[in-house]
């Protein structure tokens, strides 16, 4: 039975290593290089053939090393030169079940720095329960708060499906009301009681592992006078929120702890904008730098979250990060070749130039007869570009619903600026016909304006909004979020925080 605090293994076993873009940044192991370095044992009744040794990285899982079974002992040896990095690590096992297919079956231990020989038996019908250690205080301080949590896990599951269930009925009874309100109560008694159990451990292992991943789940509690008002409450969550994490303890790399303390603190309680997510942003990872791995883990995880943002805007998060830590003199992303590094600067000067507030980039165009037509030159308080193609079905799909839209906000100081990214003007001239298409349509047909380049056209359609001065208001808009958009602006109502909208 394992914690759902820590949230181990609650994420879909994959056996590919996970590398997120431009940072190529697979962990290494450690460097030291002592004669023994490591040397795990584990004897797992149940399991058949071959033994994977995988890490938590965050919130990813990845495989250190494969290894196989004794046939005749049932036991899996294994080692390697260099020391293993201190963290959660599993051995998953993916024999075939009685039906033929592959079944994934894994159970979670602790590696410290100092504690790398050991052995563990398991019995894999019940992991927690069956757990046996030879050599390694620490697993046996960590099975024992499995056990605890394992007396307790059934109580929980029941009572949190049981309060699903009458939380998702519509007309709810009396009844249904105090046996919610007795199960919430019930709720919080457990986890306070399990909170209380881990206060205690800290106090009573206050240099182990499992008491650094303790610290590093605490919530912070916020005084009560604090509490009565948000602002003063936001402002002590954030002021203190790293209390209890060590960033020069690079264990917390290797559990999900870190990772999700990032991501919550990113997501819940900064304010969803660009500029506040950049000095929040900046102060995590400069808590950092003092540690390379912890340094190497918490860049990489707060850029890749902003690589592919879902909200239309936050790309600049990761253009501010790219500058600031990667592309300038004093750079320490040591994992960076050139050659990634000059794919990074590449790609970070194509998204500046269609970043929230910047100005559009001038094009020149052709309509089909040929007549040249400029940007710039259209005079209205919003103008929408709009890149399509006559062979793309989503194009065909929804250039309906922009024409309506063209109708319904032409009288109101908006105009068009459609581009064809196909520049073939026979088929370019039927697609008007058929699709009846009412509003500008222009595209490069001497090929002058990469606007592939200058615009992120990757796929269609996309669309762009310009304010006046041309400058960016908002941009990948699926023809709903158009409509809604130009009805804000138009009544100088906040746009708010939008998804992008990726074909």
């Amino acid at each position: 039975m394992l914690n759902k605090h820590l949230r181990i293994c609650l994420i879909a076993l994959a056996l590919s290593v996970f590398v997120p873009f431009l940072l190529s940044c697979s962990p290494a192991r450690a460097t030291q290089k002592p004669k023994d370095g490591y040397n795990i044992k584990i004897k797992m009744k149940g399991a058949k053939d071959t033994v994977y040794l995988g890490y938590h990285y965050g919130s990813q899982i990845y495989i250190e090393d494969t290894f196989r079974l004794d046939p005749k002992t049932g036991v899996c040896e294994m080692k390697g030169e260099k020391t293993l990095f201190g963290g959660i690590y599993l051995a998953i096992t993916m024999d075939k079940n009685a039906k033929g297919k592959k079944e994934t079956k894994y159970f979670d231990f602790l590696v410290d720095n100092k504690e790398q020989h050991f052995s563990l038996e398991v019995d894999t019908s019940d992991f927690v329960k069956s757990m046996k250690i030879t050599n390694s205080p620490t697993n046996d301080l960590f099975n024992k708060y499995q056990r605890y949590l394992a007396t307790h896990q059934d109580d929980l599951n029941k009572w949190k499906t049981e309060l699903d269930t009458l939380n998702a009925h519509k007309n709810k009874t009396p009844e249904d009301t105090v046996r919610a309100r007795d199960l919430r109560e019930k709720l919080t008694a457990k986890d306070k009681e399990i909170n209380e159990y881990r206060l205690d451990f800290v106090k009573k292992n206050p240099t182990s592992l499992l008491t650094t991943i303790f610290k590093g789940m605490q919530e912070v509690q916020a005084p009560d006078d604090v509490k009565k008002v948000d602002s003063l409450w936001l402002r002590y969550i954030r002021q203190h929120y790293w209390d209890n994490i060590d960033f020069n303890d690079e264990r917390l790399v290797r559990t999900p702890v870190l990772g999700g303390k990032i991501t919550a603190f990113l997501e819940n309680y900064t304010v969803r904008t660009p500029d506040s997510i950049i000095v929040s942003a900046n102060q995590i990872i400069d808590k950092s730098l003092n540690n390379k791995e912890t340094f190497k883990f918490t860049l990489t995880q707060v850029m890749t979250m902003y690589e592919n943002p879902k909200y239309m805007g936050m790309d600049a998060v990761f253009v501010n990060l790219a500058e600031r830590y990667y592309l300038n003199a004093d750079s320490k992303v040591y994992w960076m070749d050139s050659v990634r590094m000059k794919k990074l600067r590449e790609r970070v000067e194509k998204m500046k130039l269609t970043l929230i507030g910047v100005q559009a980039t001038p094009m020149v165009m052709q309509d089909t007869a040929m007549q040249t037509h400029k940007l710039y030159d259209v005079k209205a308080e919003y103008t929408v570009i709009l890149f399509w193609s006559h062979s793309c079905g989503h194009c065909k799909k929804h250039m309906p619903e922009y024409i309506d839209i063209y109708n319904k906000y032409k009288s109101k100081n908006v105009d068009f600026y459609s581009v064809c990214t196909d520049p073939d003007q026979k088929e370019i001239k039927k697609f008007i016909v058929e699709q009846k298409v009412n509003f500008p349509v222009y595209f490069d047909a001497y090929g002058r304006n990469n606007i592939h380049h200058n615009y992120d056209i990757y796929s269609t359609p996309v669309v762009y909004v310009l304010d006046k001065d041309k400058k960016i208001k908002a941009k990948r808009l699926s023809s709903e979020q158009l409509d809604d958009i130009l009805g804000k602006f138009l009544n100088k109502e906040s746009a708010g925080m939008i998804k992008e909208s990726r074909n």
